[in-house]
């Protein structure tokens, strides 16, 4: 009985629905499967939409007040470089505060299943305009992502692998992580 509630309650995780601050387009993850992640993580698909002055992307995701840039088909691949000790994985991700959102960028967020807080640093941008970020995630998985400005919301859900997990995409998905060189 107890496996029973524990699959339930991992169904009921890794299908929540997206952050109503965004209405994220949801979709399962094209993420190779691992222990890590061999649950479904249904991945925030980019929306297109792009902050005043930047270049058009089809993996930007905005809301009109906030942007960032998406990874493609939601999975972040980290290099070994970027790598902790303890396993922590480190990906830096831009975000925009649009006209009218003043304040500094908050970003909080956590992994769905094991509810694993990330850590975040926005600091040294001011409260306008462009802000990057580096992002903390303790371990790998799918993880629901806020960042947060003078009350303007964006959030969306990505799964992050190592690098290794490069070598479990076909030869097309590769092509978008050169990062992995």
């Amino acid at each position: 009985m107890r496996g029973i509630v524990f699959a339930a309650a991992l169904l009921v995780a890794s299908c929540s629905p997206g952050s109503s601050e965004t209405s994220p387009n949801a979709s399962p993850s094209a993420a190779p499967s691992s222990n890590a992640s061999a649950r479904p993580c249904f991945v925030t698909s980019p929306n297109g939409l792009t902050p005043p002055g930047e270049a058009r992307s089809k993996l930007n995701f905005g809301n009109g007040r906030v942007w960032t840039v998406l990874w493609p088909n939601g999975l972040v691949l980290v290099p070994p470089d970027d790598i902790g000790q303890d396993g922590s994985l480190v990906m830096k991700f831009p975000w925009w505060r649009g006209p009218g959102v003043h304040g500094h960028l908050h970003i909080r967020g956590h992994e769905l299943i094991l509810g694993v807080p990330v850590r975040a640093d926005a600091s040294g941008y001011g409260t306008t305009g462009f802000n990057a970020s580096g992002i903390v995630f303790p371990v790998e998985g799918c993880d629901r992502i806020r960042g947060e400005a003078d009350g303007a919301v964006l959030s969306f859900v990505t799964m992050v692998r190592p690098c290794a997990a490069l070598a479990e995409l076909s030869p097309s998905q590769r092509r978008d992580y050169a990062i992995c060189g």
